[in-house]
């Protein structure tokens, strides 16, 4: 059996069905069931197809700050989520605390709830 490359993995071909044959669709609800960090660490990695759609916004509605994300990516995945809705915050410094606010509030406008548990037990609603 001989090694496929990326490039073959990624691309449709006529004469056999494989993920690659899949429509961006179907891709991105498979997605969907994944977690961000895996987005961001392994599938955006994958293939330039998938890199593309690891981006879509669709993707980027709820982002949960629970899995050890560095600080510059959290900033780069609130900014490029025009669709966020829900922002959950976990252990994070009051100075990162007031860039991310900053953050939000120009790129988010569509933001309806954030969560930090160490802040209070309760979510703060917009």
């Amino acid at each position: 059996m001989s090694r496929l490359s990326v490039k073959s993995f990624c691309e449709p071909s006529i004469s056999e069905t494989n993920i690659a044959s899949l429509p961006d669709e179907i891709l991105l609800h498979i997605f969907s069931m994944i977690t961000q960090i895996d987005l961001y660490r392994n599938v955006r990695l994958v293939c330039t197809r998938w890199n593309r759609l690891s981006h879509c916004s669709i993707l980027w509605k709820k982002i949960n700050d629970k899995e050890d994300i560095p600080f510059r990516v959290l900033c780069k995945w609130i900014r490029d989520s025009p669709l966020l809705k829900e922002l959950h915050l976990e252990d994070r410094r009051i100075t990162q605390m007031v860039i991310l606010c900053d953050t939000v509030k120009k790129f988010c406008k569509d933001l309806e709830m954030v969560s930090y548990p160490e802040i209070s037990t309760e979510s703060f609603k917009f």
